[in-house]
């Protein structure tokens, strides 16, 4: 045998093994400037020999778990048209970019239990996937199926991914828990949930700047380790994050309490309160303190507004949906926000002043507590029921909850010692409305300018 079989054979060995153990060469990620983005030339990801299927082929999907580690592994359910041998699966960023890929055998996959939408679908595993090369994001897997990968590194910023929501509004297996006429009291994460459609524009966005590589994406049950928040300066929840249980909110404020800082680019946040199953399967909300059979009435399901639940959202974020409601109703604001301040710190770089209006059409808002609107029609805040250290209303919508409403994007400290937690208080901010609207780039300056102080622990007050 002389030198070049030697070199094939060695090659093909190679070759064999990377297909057997799911090597692929790794496709580190470099940060880059927002600004950078039209010239970056995304290497091409090697992908295993195989059939190389269209993304159409599968039709759904989920995996064993609302986020899973790098350094372990998770099973991934396909359910596809045709059996196919040696398919690759591949996986994808949010934005589109290959990074990984799985050759495996895909095939078509029946509903087996009875109540899906409770019980979860009951699909066969299609192949256990370790995303030890990946770094901390949200994946999916031929662009359909989400996949929420954490890590074990300390890193200077948490993303909450909102899981809850997305379990609680999902219709797979024919149910959610806004179906008519009855909704569902119980809804598994086993069954297919789509990505968290008000996430997209944020998750593009972060994935092409110099924050990436230090952060850590983590779903809504993992709020209730605390372990998720310790070793963390700042807590970004994104989207439409509106179903909390009490440990994840106790750990929120404890986490604020402790000093460190938290931005919601949300809407309609914390509005109900849930409990999860044993195996953290299944989301549990009944809505209503009659029909919910739970002993321990400090969990009983309900909206954290219900005086039984003695946990007021205001005191942990300053606002809440009863006095923020609807902003796409019909009413007299401005479908964005007008600028209540000349001087805020998180507007630098906007050009924006006091009177000018941020286009930010948004379904639901937040609102904080009023004492009155003033002789020129810009809100103030009644700090009397907040009894906080600092709050300052940086922009205003009216809007609309069978009466007039106000959406408030505020900026506030509970108490001396406390973090700083800065609320956009819109439903729309990481969605195409907000980040990829017609203010987008307003609307990233602005959380860019949020990250950063909060980061350098600058001020975000006017004064």
């Amino acid at each position: 045998m002389n030198l070049r079989h030697i070199l094939i054979l060695i090659l093909t060995l190679f070759v064999l093994f990377s297909c057997r153990t799911g090597t692929l060469t790794e496709n580190k990620y470099i940060p880059v400037n927002a600004q950078q983005k039209d010239s970056i030339i995304i290497p091409k990801t090697p992908v295993y020999d195989g059939v190389h299927i269209q993304s159409s082929v599968v039709i759904n999907g989920y995996t064993d778990s609302t986020s899973c580690y790098t350094s372990d592994s998770t099973k991934v359910y396909i359910h596809a048209k045709d059996s196919i041998h040696n398919a690759v699966v591949k996986l994808f960023t949010v934005s589109g970019i290959l990074v990984d890929s799985v050759k495996t055998t895909i095939f078509p996959q029946k509903i087996i239990n009875g109540k899906p939408w409770e019980d979860g679908y009951g699909y066969r595993p299609t192949f256990t996937y370790s995303p030890n090369k990946l770094i901390s994001g949200i994946y999916l897997w031929e662009k359909k199926i989400p996949m929420v990968v954490k890590t074990r590194q300390a890193k200077t910023i948490t993303v909450l991914y909102p899981s809850n929501t997305e379990n609680a509004y999902c219709e797979s297996g024919a149910f959610s828990m806004y179906s008519n006429p009855v909704g569902a009291y119980k809804v598994s994460f086993l069954r297919p949930i789509l990505l968290a459609p008000r996430t997209i524009s944020f998750l593009e966005w972060i994935d092409i700047t110099p924050y990436r590589s230090d952060i850590n994406f983590i779903a809504d049950n993992d709020l209730d380790n605390y372990s998720y928040l310790e070793n963390t300066k700042l807590l970004i929840i994104i989207g439409h994050s509106e179903y909390w249980t009490r440990r994840a909110r106790l750990n929120f404020d404890k986490f604020i309490e402790e000093g460190h800082d938290a931005l919601i680019l949300s809407g309609n946040n914390m509005w109900w309160q849930v409990r999860y199953d044993k195996a953290k399967s299944q989301l549990i909300c009944y809505k209503s303190k009659t029909a919910d059979n739970c002993t321990d009435p400090l969990l009983i399901t309900g909206g954290w507004i219900e005086e039984y639940l003695k946990y007021p959202i205001i005191k942990s974020i300053g606002a809440d949906f009863t006095r923020g409601g609807y902003g796409l109703k019909e009413d007299k604001g401005w479908d964005g926000y007008k600028i209540c301040l000349n001087n805020s710190p998180l507007l630098e770089g906007t050009k924006l002043k006091k009177g000018d209006i941020i286009s930010l059409p948004s379904a639901e808002y937040d609102g904080a507590p009023l004492q009155k609107f003033d002789q020129d029609g810009y809100p103030v805040v009644d700090n009397s029921i907040l009894q906080f250290n600092k709050i300052e209303i940086v922009g205003y919508d009216l809007s609309w909850r069978d009466f007039p409403t106000c959406g408030t994007f505020l900026v506030m400290q509970k108490t001396k010692s406390s973090g700083i937690v800065i609320n956009t208080a819109s439903l729309e901010w990481c969605s195409p409305c907000g980040l990829d609207g017609k203010d987008g780039k307003t609307i990233k300056q602005i959380t860019v300018n949020a990250i950063d102080k909060l980061l350098q622990k600058k001020s975000v007050f006017s004064n």
